[in-house]
């Protein structure tokens, strides 16, 4: 009963943390001492109806005796199932919320996690350099033969963790863990490090180092060096260890800046990329042959394109130009050909070329073979694979890259968006949603769950997922206004007015401000502003990130025939988008084909049936190598089917496929079905039943954002 009592006061403690310590630790010492007394009373006494005798009295009639002696079985009993209720919620309440993946796999007596060393210096913000410190040796370890080492990411996922050692190697499939702390002041550091087996807890090494700044790589080779010896002594021999390096500088200055760099890079925010660019530039001018550093700021100016920090087109060459310095130097390089590789295979499918996708996955192999443990060239190779069509095979490639990093953000997503291709939308949500419970900071995860929730109709996962990206990356300006522009297209026009005037304080010229505008009069209904919003973006040209440009076609275009200014909106198409009319040109651009495809009825004002059928066959063989068919664009082919007059195949596509899908998957819909040659279609009873259940759908989506939301305020 005691036990219970102390069990209880823990427990409410820790849901009332303001309650003092020295109540707690006053009655665990009252109970203490009352043991002793108590036990002795209950030895000479027993309860019976008349109150408590002494044994003496009671004689021989020992029914009291046993009565007493089964209430007091049932109080223990009850006692004991409270007791052990209370272990196992405090015991799950105290679990982090770090995840191992869904996998059961041996662990490898070989095999290590490097821990983030904790950083003991007085100043917080040389935080990151015992994180680099870790990452450094984690770089170090990896280049072992035969030694398996966890990767950065998911072993940073511990960072601040009060973990246990088995828990770790469980979630992380190692047998050892390397942690340590740094403490710098000045010039002088000094380093504690550990190799704890984690079956037992047995320190297998220790070492402590109190050193100059300037030895750091000299540190860093000894702990490598001594935890090899002790994993791997029947392999690691001098020539071993003279192959392996952690980074190709000797200037510290420029090492420290580069560690602040990888740091920024991880988080990937707009912010955390800036400073990424500034640390490393800085690098750069204490060491200009420093190529690590070099491939590294190559890839932040491409993860800048990606985000939409900076133009893909104008910022390529300049981050080919590093990467040619660093090839010069080092034609090996994985990071530097993965860039090549990745940069040449966009440029191409931007332009309509998918040829290219196999050449790259031929190259990436021969990479990633050259050097196995390269997460990075990983991860690329099953980029292109996945872009030849490969879906299978790339989602291989990405569970072997979650064994060494189980709790990396970025590989969740790429799984994700690989389950997406293969149309298992609800396997993709899984993933994230383990993604972000592992990485919370991640902005890009939050996003691609949101996204995901769009295509599932699941409203509340969409807004939540993109607030919660905000909260992490405020500076990024596309993120609020994603959650405006999908409050407008579910009818929550004064909902999505918060998050349109936050663009408009941030960026109030930008692309993305133009294209809340043009939603904005879309949902109150204002046809005729949304026609000339719409005209105004398309004359403004694409953007790379076509912001504006991917909602301003369709809203034009839509409403094309039922105006009658088919002829006019496509000689404006043309004017912007090249080749836009000539149906005899297939494969010249993304943008091109998906606007051709969507608006079929509007270029059949100026094109005949005949030019529609041989557009449409050769489009059909062109993207065939790319898987993607009816279950992916069913709106297209329902289309093409009515305008050549086979209303039941299109009524089949629409009742089996397009309306089978959530209505938030569909971009206009209302817009879409209101055509003038959709008409015959929607005369028919069961597409109108169809029509009201998407009606139907969608209030309840708006019902339960605007509770959320409510609830959120």
């Amino acid at each position: 009963v005691a036990w219970v009592i102390v069990q209880v006061t823990v427990t409410l403690r820790e849901l009332f943390p303001a309650t003092p310590l020295w109540i707690g630790q006053t009655l665990i010492v009252l109970l203490a001492l009352g043991v002793v007394p108590i036990l002795l009373f209950a030895w000479f006494y027993e309860l019976t109806p008349d109150g408590f005798k002494r044994d003496a009295e009671i004689g021989d009639d020992r029914s009291y005796a046993d009565a007493a002696g089964r209430r007091l079985i049932y109080v223990t009993v009850a006692a004991v199932i409270v007791g052990v209720a209370l272990f196992a919620w405090t015991r799950e309440a105290d679990e982090p919320a770090v995840e191992a993946p869904e996998t059961v796999q041996s662990i490898a007596a070989n095999s290590v996690a490097v821990l983030p060393f904790v950083n003991m210096s007085a100043d917080p913000d040389n935080e990151y350099f015992s994180d680099g410190l870790s990452e450094t040796l984690l770089h170090l370890l990896a280049q072992v033969r035969d030694l398996k080492v966890a990767a950065r990411t998911s072993s940073f996922a511990f960072k601040g963790k009060d973990t246990n050692m088995r828990d770790i190697g469980a979630a992380l499939g190692v047998a050892h863990v390397l942690e340590g702390s740094v403490q710098r002041a000045g010039d002088h550091i000094r380093i504690t490090a550990q190799l704890i087996r984690v079956s037992d807890g047995f320190h297998a090494w220790s070492g402590n180092y109190d050193r100059e700044l300037t030895d750091i790589f000299t540190i860093q080779d000894e702990i490598a060096e001594q935890v090899g010896v002790e994993l791997l002594a029947s392999i690691l021999n001098p020539t071993e260890s003279s192959r392996r390096r952690a980074v190709d500088t000797s200037n510290f200055k420029a090492y420290d800046f580069y560690l602040q760099a990888r740091a920024a890079t991880h988080k990937s925010s707009f912010e955390a990329l800036q400073k990424a660019e500034g640390y490393l530039r800085a690098a750069l001018e204490e060491d200009p042959e420093f190529l690590d550093a070099k491939a590294e700021l190559a890839s932040v100016i491409m993860d800048q394109a990606s985000v939409g920090m900076r133009s893909f087109a104008e910022n390529v060459p300049k981050m080919m130009a590093l990467v040619r310095e660093v090839l010069d130097r080092d034609p090996e390089h994985p990071k530097a050909r993965s860039l090549v590789i990745e940069a040449e295979a966009r440029a191409a499918s931007n332009k309509g070329d998918f040829s290219v996708w196999r050449k790259s996955e031929l190259e990436m192999r021969e990479i990633v073979a050259a050097a196995p443990d390269d997460i990075d060239a990983k991860m690329t190779l099953a980029w292109v694979v996945s872009g030849s069509g490969n879906d299978d095979e790339a989602l291989k490639i990405l569970l072997e890259v979650l064994e060494v990093d189980p709790l990396n953000a970025y590989v969740y997503e790429r799984i994700a968006i690989t389950y997406a291709g293969k149309n298992d939308l609800t396997a993709a949500r899984d993933v994230m949603l383990r993604a972000v419970r592992n990485q919370p900071d991640a902005p890009n995860a939050w996003l691609l769950l949101g996204n995901i929730g769009v295509i599932l109709g699941d409203g509340v996962l969409v807004v939540d997922s993109y607030l919660n990206a905000q909260s992490v990356d405020a500076l990024d300006k596309e993120i609020p206004g994603g959650t405006a522009e999908f409050l407008y297209s579910i009818g929550l026009p004064e909902e999505a007015e918060e998050f349109r005037q936050h663009v408009i304080r941030m960026a109030p010229d930008s692309e993305d401000a133009q294209n809340l505008e043009l939603l904005r009069a879309v949902a109150q209904g204002d046809l005729d502003e949304a026609i000339q919003l719409a005209r105004a973006i398309i004359e403004g040209g694409r953007t790379e990130r076509r912001t504006a440009w991917r909602n301003a076609w369709p809203v034009l275009m839509f409403l094309s025939a039922e105006r009658g200014t088919e002829k006019k909106d496509i000689a404006l198409m043309d004017a912007h988008l090249e080749h836009f009319s000539d149906l005899d040109k297939i494969g010249i651009g993304g943008s091109v084909g998906a606007v051709r495809a969507n608006v079929i009825d509007v270029l059949a004002a100026v094109k005949t049936e005949e030019e529609l059928k041989t557009y449409r066959d050769l489009t059909k063989e062109y993207y065939a190598p790319s898987n993607v068919g009816m279950e992916d664009y069913p709106q297209v082919y329902m289309d093409a089917e009515i305008i050549f007059g086979n209303k039941d195949a299109a009524m089949q596509i629409a009742l089996d496929y397009v309306f089978t899908k959530p209505v938030t998957s569909i971009r206009f819909w209302r817009l879409r079905f209101a055509r003038p040659f959709m008409a015959e279609l929607m005369d028919d009873p069961e597409i109108r039943a169809a029509l009201k259940r998407w009606e139907q759908q969608e209030e309840r989506i708006r019902s339960e954002v605007r509770d959320y939301l409510a609830e959120r305020s």
